[in-house]
């Protein structure tokens, strides 16, 4: 777990002081060390800070090479099959310097080519620089695990972990997207490709990049997509799959050579872990968070779940207020982020730095198993009687010709209650009036494919929206603040693609939440832990958020300042106590106090 950056000049030297300057901007992805390369008279450089987490010699040191120099990786990310992979490699006649999963990235596409990214089993984002053919590809895993941003101006091309590897370099304009804050508004996340500055992408999960350094024109390809099936299998058969498939990436995920842990909420799909590490016989280090006093705290539930399976568990239970973190957490979600649980998640990560440096964590168990309560809500209003199974088969299907799903999806899954149009009001018209005839399901509608039931279409727009841009992103940058490496067993291809394609039918009922995990934890963990009701990972308002911390931040605040929001609109939030839509107003304040925009 890393973190990578590159810049490619067609027209002038890249100052290796400068170049430098980029890569140490994500140390804290990385504080094991740095390395540079750079190629065709300093035009072309990779650059990489180190994670060590397997081989923690200097033979994986990066950006690392093939036998004869040709071919350069910077890579962030584990391949869990990469052993297998390895073997393969070996037996046709490739021979390797080091015992890093890295290294197969290189041998394997030499070997096979694009075809290698069909083979991969893992979370990753990795460049690859052919020095003889002038060509960079740039590739982010299936599901947008790691995250991967990328610049072109025509002459220049730019990438990095994070944004700011690259609006580090002085000639990128930090110009605001409009379109972004007010999809950020609306959203609570800035949807792919766009990111909050005009000039920056971001690379999408499951695509990669191609660029000719000799020809120029990046071309961005799609190598993987989930795709959706109605397969009917009986049910018993549907949870032995699934406990198989998710042990299995478990005893994948635990690969090592430094400690390891889990995050332990006591909910299913955290407890699903721990099982799964015991019955591997893994000794457990877990790590719970929860807040004093709190009825929605869940660290009881987790401690449950340690004393049933006899883990090490570490848990933190706090009291004092969180004032300030978002403001410190502005530079590491270096875009806006909607939502709390972010600060949460940097406090356990930081907790369990100091005993682990790796975590297997529960995130995407509610994308594979549909566990959302939003699912849940969908189900309850629109089909109140009966199964799902003869719903589907008879007024379900007269009902989904008129249901749209896409502007439900919206509403359940908003989170601050703005609209587009509402913007101009509440912000600068010049900014925001462009955008108000916008739709917000418009987002949903544009991705959802036709003809899915609505717990799958449901899912299918998880995968495709918030898990990656908001869980994920949240997590990584959270945990990679901290230097610690986070994996999400449940995100495990063969798992995905198995569940997508069954019939809806088949793992979902209505009362029962998760149904293939449930009966996997059935009779394993306690009752009250099958029993509890579903609740979202968060932190009690008021010790992040109240009327004098909003006042404070914004009253006196550079958007107030510089008219990017009305003070009638500010004055009328508060007035009518609207703390989740000033909350949205708040990070993003921050932020802009943090990346300073210049137009």
């Amino acid at each position: 777990m890393c973190g990578i950056v590159g810049l490619l000049q067609r027209n002038q030297p890249i100052s290796r002081e400068l170049f430098t300057e980029l890569r140490d901007s994500l140390h804290h992805r990385g504080p094991d060390g740095g390395g540079s390369e750079f190629f065709q008279e300093d035009r072309v450089a990779l650059g990489h800070r180190r994670l060590s987490i397997i081989d923690l010699s200097e033979d994986g040191r990066q950006p690392m090479t093939n036998e004869d120099r040709t071919l350069w990786l910077t890579f962030n990310g584990e391949i869990y099959n990469y052993q297998g992979l390895k073997t393969e490699l070996v037996a046709a006649g490739h021979r390797f310097a080091s015992n890093t999963d890295s290294e197969v990235l290189l041998h394997g596409y030499e070997q096979w080519g694009l075809g290698l990214l069909d083979r991969l089993e893992g979370m990753f984002a990795f460049a690859l620089w052919d020095d003889t053919r002038q060509e960079l590809l740039l590739v982010r895993d299936r599901v947008g695990i790691k995250p991967l941003y990328w610049h072109y101006d025509g002459q220049r091309l730019g990438f990095g972990s994070e944004l700011k590897a690259i609006v580090t370099h002085p000639e990128v304009r930090r110009e605001v997207d409009w379109q972004a804050v007010s999809d950020y508004l609306v959203h609570r996340f800035i949807p792919q490709p766009r990111t909050i500055w005009k000039n920056i992408q971001k690379l999408g999960p499951g695509q990669f990049l191609r660029y000719s350094f000799a020809e120029g024109a990046p071309e961005v390809k799609t190598y993987w997509q989930l795709k959706p099936g109605q397969k009917q299998v009986a049910q018993a058969e549907a949870v032995e799959q699934a406990r198989e498939m998710l042990q299995q990436s478990v005893k994948e995920q635990l690969m090592a050579d430094v400690p390891l842990g889990v995050f332990l909420s006591g909910g299913y799909d955290s407890s699903a872990l721990v099982m799964h590490m015991a019955d591997l016989g893994v000794d457990i280090q877990s790590f719970a968070i929860g807040f004093e006093g709190w009825k929605k705290s869940e660290h009881g539930f987790a401690r449950e779940v340690a004393d049933t399976f006899g883990t090490q568990h570490h848990e933190w239970v706090l009291k004092e207020e969180m004032t300030g973190l978002a403001e410190k957490l502005a530079y590491h979600y270096d875009e806006p982020l909607g939502g709390s649980s972010f600060l949460p998640t940097y406090l356990v990560s930081q907790k369990a730095r100091e005993h682990v440096k790796v975590i297997l964590s529960g995130d995407g168990g509610d994308e594979v198993f549909a566990g959302y309560d939003w699912h849940q809500r969908l189900m309850r209003n629109w089909y109140p009687q009966g199964g799902l199974g003869a719903q589907l088969k008879g007024m379900a299907k007269r009902s989904l010709r008129t249901m749209d799903l896409p502007a439900l999806y919206q509403e359940y899954t908003s989170w601050a209650g703005f609209d587009y149009a509402m913007l101009s009001q509440l912000g600068d018209p010049q900014l925001f009036k462009e955008y108000s005839g916008q739709q917000p399901a418009d987002l949903y509608r544009d991705r959802l494919p036709k003809g899915l039931g609505p717990v799958k279409s449901f899912q299918y727009l998880d995968y495709q929206t918030l898990m990656s841009e908001v869980f994920l992103t949240k997590v990584d940058r959270a945990s990679m603040a901290n230097s610690l490496e986070v994996r999400v067993p449940f995100l495990y291809g063969p798992l995905m693609e198995y569940t997508m394609g069954l019939d809806e039918s088949v793992y979902y009922r209505q009362d029962t939440t998760k149904l293939l995990l449930h009966h996997q934890l059935k009779g394993r963990v306690p009752n009250s832990i099958l029993k509890k009701p579903k609740k979202g990972f968060g932190a009690p308002r008021q010790l992040f958020l109240s009327r004098k911390i909003v006042e404070e931040a914004l009253g006196n605040g550079v958007l107030l300042k510089e008219g990017v929001l009305q003070p009638s609109a500010y004055q009328a939030m508060l007035e009518q106590d609207k703390l989740a839509q000033l909350w949205a107003w708040y990070i993003l304040e921050y932020w802009w106090r943090t990346w300073k925009p210049t137009a």
